[in-house]
């Protein structure tokens, strides 16, 4: 118990420190007023909530009004104020939920705090993002997420009618949040792990009716959540599809930029899920729910659109904890010492710590370094920190980047291997 105490104390004086930096360093982006992008969107809903309007606007967006309704909640007479204390509470609550979650699989302590390290530093992470876009409908997302993987956890260990009824509250509502949480009661099937890997593409459905033979309950309630946040609101765009969208985006989208995104997002440590591949291989055959949403990361943030790191985040998460599980079984291999010091040298950079989230600019020649470090150095633009949008020699010159220093990480442990 006491040890319990002194680990919420550290994890506490870590999440205030960062939130404290980025408080006081962090300009909110200067598009539309500090609204974003796509911000002003969600403004407008929460303006139309607050003064009794019907809630309209452009789909995809329009569905998603849980955080605008929240913010209009919390502060209708100044709502950017009002989003960012909804999404500096989801900050909170996000935070700790993970380091719930990570002990549901970790033992070892100084593993989940630099796991929490890497999540609370992330440039696009909560923590930090909320302070450069306050207008943002992601944070209440990863509570939502995090929450029904929780809720799955708790459900493979003993079914009850409460936890049922909990994880069908938390589908249906978290939909209207953001659509994607669709997947949480899909992966309630996959907890049972009816797959077999000694047949291709073959499922034991008798061991998913007997395992989680309750699991149409939240699946229905989290379809009910969409078709109700359909009828709750009038879609002005113009014959959007979600399904052709998607299409387009698996047509234009290059391999090469999904995986500089997914680079620039995970960073040097995913030497860890490459090197263990065979272990991350086995972990996940055990647990047949998270690769189910361990793919759908990938397939959602392959066609959902431009912000591909964005997407990536979303399933931080679980990127976090197969990392985690990986260090913790070779605790022995990853301490050698330079190993260490270029991981953490790398790491930093490219999660921009000692460097404040820049702002947009159409001018790609205000680089004060042209050529990067693992980021962008200096004062720069923020569409340099993406790979769709960045420069195309600055997106090669920073892809080369990470392709080397994660082969040098990958030879050190290999070297590290046979010396053990």
């Amino acid at each position: 118990m006491k040890d319990n105490k002194v680990q919420i104390i550290i994890i506490f004086i870590l999440f205030a420190a960062v939130n404290i930096v980025s408080f006081l360093t962090q300009d909110v982006i200067n598009v539309k007023d500090g609204k974003g992008y796509d911000g002003d969107i969600y403004f407008s809903m929460a303006q139309n909530i607050s003064e009794g309007n019907e809630i309209s606007g452009p789909a995809p967006y329009i569905y998603r009004f849980g955080t605008p309704y929240l913010a209009s909640l919390f502060n209708n007479e100044n709502l950017l104020q009002g989003f960012f204390i909804v999404n500096f509470i989801a900050n909170i609550l996000s935070y700790f939920l993970l380091f719930y979650y990570l002990k549901l699989y970790l033992k070892n302590f100084s593993v989940i705090l630099i796991l929490l390290i890497l999540f609370l530093t992330h440039w696009i992470g909560n923590a930090r993002y909320i302070y450069f876009l306050p207008v943002n409908a992601d944070p209440w997302s990863l509570v939502f997420f995090l929450t029904g993987l929780i809720l799955i956890e708790k459900i493979k260990t003993g079914y009850s009618v409460l936890k049922i009824i909990c994880l069908s509250v938390v589908s249906f509502a978290g939909v209207m949040f953001r659509e994607y949480l669709i997947i949480i009661p899909l992966a309630l099937i996959f907890s049972g792990n009816p797959y077999s890997s000694g047949k291709l593409f073959y499922f034991n459905f008798k061991n998913i009716l007997k395992k989680n033979k309750y699991f149409i309950i939240p699946l229905m309630a989290g379809i009910l959540g969409i078709a109700v946040s359909h009828l709750l609101v009038i879609d002005t765009s113009d014959n959007y599809s979600f399904i052709r969208t998607s299409l387009r985006w698996l047509y234009t989208k290059t391999l090469i930029n999904y995986l500089h995104s997914v680079l620039i997002t995970i960073g040097p440590i995913i030497v860890f899920l490459i090197y263990f591949r065979k272990q991350l291989s086995e972990f996940l055959r055990q647990n047949q729910h998270i690769a189910f949403l361990f793919v759908c990361g990938i397939l959602l943030s392959y066609i959902g659109g431009t912000d591909t790191e964005r997407f990536i985040i979303w399933f931080m998460p679980l990127i976090l904890l197969i990392t985690g599980v990986m260090i913790e079984n070779n605790l022995s291999l990853v301490k050698n010492k330079m190993f260490i010091i270029i991981l953490i040298i790398t790491q930093s950079l490219s999660y921009r710590i000692f460097q404040t989230i820049l702002q947009p600019s159409d001018d790609f020649k205000n680089e004060t370094f042209k050529y990067p470090v693992m980021t962008v150095i200096g004062n720069g633009n923020y569409f340099n920190l993406t790979s769709i949008f960045a420069d195309k020699e600055f997106a090669f010159i920073l892809f080369t980047e990470y392709i080397i220093v994660i082969g040098i990480l990958f030879f050190i442990l290999r070297k590290e291997s046979f010396t053990k």
